[in-house]
């Protein structure tokens, strides 16, 4: 399979959290407008916008010492996210990149690659016949998966 097992409930978990921010707006809307939580009042309004942030789905550039960039994505992008504690970022990483390590403090953080864009199209190249004995799959089907992710 493509799909590396771990993403089965970060998928989950992803299908479940709109029904968890319908819950929490319910609940916030409910109270006085004037509740505040992390700092931010709590919205009595909102719109789909509101949910939605194309930042993530968009490669930045990595020409920088560290070889990476991180897009974030809170509550300053994502009002919807607010009295959720939750923001997510995107690392894009240049061939031989670093992330520095680092801490989140009262904070966890989940980590997803992007499975079929790391083994097939990385830079270098896996070869071949690694990906075609590891997938049991044939050079052909190789190829075809390839020039998908390519283009």
């Amino acid at each position: 399979p493509l799909v590396h097992a771990s993403s089965a409930g970060y998928l989950k978990f992803l299908s479940a959290f709109p029904i968890l921010v319908k819950l929490v707006l319910r609940i916030w809307m409910a109270a006085a407008t004037a509740v505040k939580m992390n700092g931010f009042a709590c919205k009595t309004n909102f719109c789909a916008s509101d949910f939605f942030f194309a930042g993530l789905a968009t490669p930045q550039p990595t020409n920088n010492t560290l070889g990476s960039i991180v897009t974030l994505a809170s509550v300053f992008q994502v009002p919807g996210l607010n009295t959720l504690g939750v923001s997510m970022n995107r690392i894009d990483f240049a061939p031989g990149g670093l992330n520095p390590p680092h801490e989140h403090p009262r904070a966890t953080e989940i980590l997803c690659e992007d499975i079929p864009t790391v083994l097939f199209a990385a830079t270098p190249q896996v070869p071949d016949s690694v990906l075609s004995k590891t997938f049991q799959i044939s050079y052909q089907e190789v190829d075809a998966i390839k020039s998908k992710i390519a283009g």
